[in-house]
């Protein structure tokens, strides 16, 4: 893991904050609408139509984004730059970071894989807890508060439906907590 490669991020964060207008809608669901900040090469990529996200295959070309976000029902989640809550698997680990979603697992539960060398944007989100870990196929997985973070391929924007399946997902707090099951 190059956690400081992330540390000169920084000032680029400060930077993208202080530069970024008005951001993208978060989406139905969300009781508050924090500025995103711009991210617009990591938009996800069209899927003709029919509502599913695409899963996070490769590193995102404009960086990682981690917005915290307050809904309804679980208090405050992170949140992508595009709104698609961010999960937390029980079965990883935090201490060392270890993810174990793979194969079909991370077809369902796509890992938020980045770019050691890519930029970073916060917003009420703490630098201090964001690392990475390397998965088995070489890829860097972001990870909050050491647990690695995966999207629900059954969420939309604004929607936490990947919330407590199985007793073992929940959307992460900006601290990386787990969420609570119920509110």
């Amino acid at each position: 893991m190059h956690l400081p490669r992330f540390l000169p991020i920084a000032a680029l964060t400060a930077a993208t904050l202080a530069l970024s207008a008005c951001g993208a809608d978060a989406g139905d669901g969300y009781t508050s609408d924090p500025a995103p900040l711009s991210a617009p090469s990591a938009q996800p990529p069209s899927d003709g139509g029919s509502g599913a996200p695409a899963p996070a295959a490769a590193p995102a070309e404009g960086g990682a984004v981690l917005i915290a976000r307050d809904t309804p029902a679980l208090g405050t989640i992170v949140t992508d730059g595009q709104g698609y809550a961010l999960y937390r698997f029980d079965q990883d680990k935090a201490k060392p970071p270890t993810a174990t979603c793979e194969g079909e697992c991370a077809a369902k539960w796509p890992p938020i894989i980045v770019d050691p060398e890519g930029k970073l944007s916060l917003t009420g989100v703490d630098q201090s807890l964001i690392g990475m870990v390397q998965r088995s196929d070489g890829t860097s997985q972001l990870t909050l508060g050491g647990w690695a973070l995966y999207r629900y391929s059954g969420d939309t924007p604004g929607t936490t439906k990947g919330q407590a399946i199985g007793n073992t997902w929940f959307a992460a707090t900006p601290e990386g907590k787990k969420a609570p099951a119920t509110p």
